[in-house]
């Protein structure tokens, strides 16, 4: 990275959201249960204009459970993470370095070396920081200060293959020293 980029800012209810939503949808699991969700909420009507009784309650049941029920319980969930969490209520500073990640919380100072993190995933609002397969930092791109930030941010994330798995990127490295 050719200068640091420094980032401040809190996050609120729809950062968790988005990070719950991604984390558990992008996933096969997640995948599934929210197409069958929407499937249900499709078909549970035609079941009913058919005369099956049973099928169709059963689909309503499934489609509440799927498609009412767990987004719910994602926003309850984020909702009381964010009022509860002293981490939530103050603002957070990311220094990203050509070698580390300087994140600033309200308890103190990390420093985490680019080696050490899981992967990066960059969303349409956001940069998910794993550092571990379900632990990551959440930092919303409305906090950069420039598009130019985060445009250099994002080039410094492929350039390093960030945004690849750890494990992975070890096994790429392996490999090319083989070779």
């Amino acid at each position: 990275m050719v200068r640091e980029v420094i980032v401040t800012g809190k996050l609120d209810v729809s950062d968790v959201m988005t990070f719950m939503f991604h984390h558990n949808y992008s996933r096969i699991g997640g995948a599934v249960t929210g197409v069958l969700g929407g499937i249900s909420i499709i078909a549970a009507p035609i079941m009913f204009l058919t005369g099956d009784m049973v099928s169709a309650i059963i689909l309503v049941l499934v489609g509440l459970m799927y498609g009412i029920i767990t987004p719910l319980g994602f926003y309850t969930k984020a909702k009381r993470q964010v009022r509860m969490n002293p981490v939530f209520k103050n603002d957070m500073t990311f220094r990203f370095g050509s070698d580390d990640l300087q994140v600033n919380l309200y308890t103190g100072q990390t420093n985490i070396l680019w080696q050490e993190v899981y992967q990066i995933k960059v969303l349409k609002k956001h940069l998910l920081i794993y550092l571990k397969e379900a632990n990551a930092l959440i930092l919303p791109l409305r906090n950069f200060v420039a598009d130019e930030d985060i445009e250099l941010v994002k080039d410094f994330i492929v350039r390093n293959q960030l945004d690849i798995p750890h494990t992975r990127r070890l096994e790429v490295e392996i490999h090319d020293k083989d070779i």
